[in-house]
């Protein structure tokens, strides 16, 4: 635990892989790829599962009907935890702009304090009171400024205003500092990001002393000492959460971000924290993704010396602990860039389980579907990728007209590409004698 109290101040911020535009492929069915582990006819079986799987509705069914990828055993109970805590219906902001409009302040204490009853009786996953502070679902950032100061003027001492406030701030600081280093981004841009800030981080702090159980107060608060200048502070804050939660898996999923060399941390720092978890994996399944994050930073280390390939051997090893996302994003990178295709469709596969809306996710399997020649599935989760936020200057974006001129050329009804009726569904089906 001591260890994990030494934190290293100078971080740096995300790392972006380049997913890298594929032109139109010769019409082919699914070539081999001999660096993956899955052989052709299994992959095949594989994409079949995929197809069913992805025509469930109930977002919680779905995700527990997507197929485990072969060579890896993942706990049931773990992936019935993801799945539970990624796609349980969430929508309090209704609720809350109601009350903020009737000025009704003790029942927005009521609410959040059922909220937090149920966090901790173990009644709702443990993802879910993490997004019960809305960021996004605003109509815009004047209405979320509206109505959260609304509450903080009305009812600055109560813990949830704050928290709601500062996740807000939060949020915002990250977005002001950019993803760039800190020598290329610009110095107002730096200075806007830290301002946010240090307002964000004295409203969670001040939310996680009025109720010392509000568990994303301390989560949210590590995010904003690293940013704010303060990282002397996180073991500290830490400590505080772990006391109230021993078992949170998403604090010590932020703290563990921020402790990779790549960020200026330490792998002996990583491995305290990972060791200091082990006890409370029975309890808390997810608490093993920890385990493929730090395993991930061995293939990490491969990748800053560009050896590709073995870097994409290390993430995979990784994933034996989970599907953990950054090592599931990391490996379908790798593979897509190495041109092992199957491996590429597989890994995007499971992290649009977890998150249908990963526009990164979805146009890179669509480029990999479309090495294939399999236009329709590329087709598909390109045009799945600009509903999910990807805009012009993108591989999706640019491909979508591509290939529906071609299927205008070849009389293909657009309106038929997509869904179960889908030809390449069907005739994948009729290949493996099962229609």
């Amino acid at each position: 635990m001591a260890e994990m109290k030494r934190i290293n101040a100078k971080f740096c911020l995300f790392i972006c892989v380049a997913i890298s535009l594929v032109t139109l492929s010769g019409c082919q069915w699914f070539k081999h790829d001999a660096a993956n582990p899955m052989k052709l006819q299994e992959f095949m079986a594989h994409v079949v599962e995929i197809d069913q799987a992805e025509a469930v509705v109930d977002p919680v069914k779905r995700c527990l009907s997507y197929p485990t990828p072969s060579g890896f055993q993942w706990p049931k109970a773990l992936i019935e935890a993801m799945c539970m805590d990624m796609h349980t219906p969430v929508d309090h902001l209704p609720a809350i702009k109601r009350m903020i409009d009737a000025k009704d302040w003790a029942g927005l204490e009521a609410h959040y304090t059922d909220i937090l009853r149920r966090h901790y009786s173990g009644e709702d996953p443990e993802y879910l009171i993490h997004r019960s502070f809305p960021i996004r679902s605003w109509k815009n950032p004047q209405e979320a400024d509206d109505y959260t100061l609304r509450w903080l003027e009305a009812a600055p001492d109560d813990a949830y205003a704050n928290m709601t406030r500062g996740n807000l701030l939060d949020h915002r600081a990250w977005e002001a500092r950019g993803e760039k280093s800190s020598s290329e981004t610009d110095e107002k841009q730096m200075k806007s990001a830290m301002t946010l800030a240090k307002e964000a981080e004295i409203l969670l702090r001040k939310a996680s002393i009025l109720q010392p159980r509000l568990i994303p107060a301390y989560r949210t608060l590590i995010n904003t000492q690293m940013l704010a200048g303060n990282s002397e502070k996180i073991g500290e804050t830490f400590a505080s959460a772990i006391r109230q939660s021993p078992h949170s898996y998403y604090v010590r999923d932020t703290l563990i971000n921020f402790l990779q060399p790549k960020w200026g941390g330490s792998l002996r720092e990583m491995d305290a924290l990972v060791d200091e978890s082990e006890p409370h994996v029975a309890r808390n399944p997810r608490l093993s993704l920890l385990r493929a994050r730090r395993v991930g930073m061995d293939g990490y280390r491969f990748l800053k010396r560009e050896w590709y390939g073995n870097a994409l051997d290390e993430y995979r090893e990784s994933l034996q602990s989970g599907p953990e996302d950054n090592a599931l994003a990391t490996a379908a990178n790798l593979a897509y860039r190495e041109r092992h295709y199957i491996q590429a469709i597989v890994y995007s596969t499971q992290e649009i389980r977890f998150s249908r809306d990963n526009a990164y996710a979805l146009s890179r399997r669509g480029s990999a579907w479309e090495q294939f020649g399999e236009r329709r599935r590329a087709y598909c989760d390109f045009r799945a990728a600009v509903e999910a936020g990807l805009g012009e200057g993108s591989v999706a974006k640019g491909r979508i007209p591509v290939l529906e001129a071609l299927f205008v050329k070849h009389n293909i009804d657009i309106k038929t590409v997509c869904g179960p009726n889908n030809p390449d569904v069907r005739d994948l089906r009729k290949k493996l004698g099962l229609q």
